[in-house]
């Protein structure tokens, strides 16, 4: 039997850009250096590219997600909506749980349905141009469902797809290795996260010498992954 895809109503289509669009916590760096330019100069030549799947991938706590994150707040403009999911979420994480991301889309009666006709819908969805999405997907190397990958390999133009995973993709994809931080990147990106778990946008601003010396131990003895 043909599964028939689940479709929004007008007033869905119109809270587009006020529900799907992401709320990013990673305040964005001014002027990005080192390893976050490179990522950021090359997202933005592979997407004018075409390149629908760049994969950032590097050990644990190198920093990816950060690096996803940034990414996606710096290219947003180019999508109608970012749709986030970690994989760590869930365990078992497969299809149906990357798709259920659109239920702020469609609403909560697209939870209900089945796979198929998730992904008919979700995909309907796409081919319109005026709402290409960016999709990330974090700790990607926890997946075991390949319809997962599958479905983010073929996802139609403009739609796109960042994923952070400690394992490069066998095949399909664009892979970015996300090595450690220079020096003064990764204190950077220690004030910056700093600030934002005490919630003080001023934090850091000010540091003296000392402060400034601990924080480059810290980010040396944590051999680049602060």
């Amino acid at each position: 039997m043909t599964s028939r895809a689940w479709w929004p109503s007008r007033s869905a289509w119109k809270r587009l850009r006020a529900t799907c669009a992401l709320t990013f916590w990673l305040r964005m760096p001014e002027s990005p250096t080192g390893i976050l330019l490179f990522i950021m100069t090359n997202l933005f030549y592979f997407f004018t590219k075409d390149e629908r799947l760049i994969a950032l991938v590097g050990e644990g706590g190198v920093g990816k997600t950060a690096l996803a994150t940034v990414a996606a707040q710096r290219n947003a403009w180019r999508f109608g909506g970012v749709f986030w999911r970690s994989a760590a979420d869930s365990a078992g994480f497969q299809l149906d749980n990357l798709l259920d991301v659109f239920a702020k889309i469609f609403g909560q009666g697209f939870y209900a349905l089945p796979l198929a006709a998730k992904r008919d819908a979700v995909l309907e969805y796409l081919r319109d141009l005026r709402h290409p999405a960016l999709i990330v997907v974090d700790n990607f190397e926890t997946i075991k469902d390949e319809a997962v990958l599958k479905f983010l390999r073929e996802m139609p133009a403009p739609s796109a797809a960042i994923i952070t995973t400690r394992e490069a993709l066998e095949y399909g994809g664009f892979t970015l290795d996300v090595s450690a931080m220079e020096d003064e990147e990764g204190v950077k990106f220690f004030v910056r996260e700093a600030a934002r778990i005490k919630r003080d946008d001023d934090w850091g601003k000010s540091l003296s010498p000392e402060e400034r010396g601990n924080i480059f131990e810290i980010c040396r003895l944590l051999e680049g992954h602060p």
